[in-house]
């Protein structure tokens, strides 16, 4: 499968889009697609929308096979203020969450196999 131009994504897109966050879940094509087009390109206006979507689901889908590499893939192509609330829900930030509450989603991250390489690149794209 080739990058979709920049020009072809959001038309593309807008069919994946109309699903909820599940649909992240069903398996490696879309989640392909979405790396491959909508997250690569700059001047894509669909990450936006990705990125705002997964946003609130964040540490469920970094611990998942496939959604995990959406999630560092959100994390690399994103803008300085998208990866800020990224980081800023992985750390239970504006949860409500008390402290010990907060330090669990970090902790169920960086002890899973999959979100342990989200919060790798959640350090490498913050330095």
């Amino acid at each position: 499968m080739q990058p979709a131009s920049p020009g072809s994504v959001p038309s593309s897109w807008s069919h994946v889009c109309q699903h909820r966050v599940s649909s992240v879940l069903c398996g490696a094509g879309i989640l392909y697609f979405m790396q491959l087009t909508c997250l690569r390109h700059t001047s894509c206006v669909c990450r936006v929308e990705i990125i705002q979507r997964l946003q609130a689901h964040i540490v469920e889908l970094s611990t998942h096979k496939f959604a995990s590499n959406v999630v560092e893939k959100c994390l690399e192509f994103g803008t300085r203020d998208q990866r800020r609330r990224l980081v800023s829900t992985m750390l239970g930030e504006g949860s409500g969450l008390d402290s010990a509450g907060a330090d669990q989603l970090l902790q169920t991250m960086t002890k899973d196999q999959y979100g342990n390489y989200v919060v790798q690149k959640t350090l490498e794209v913050q330095t």
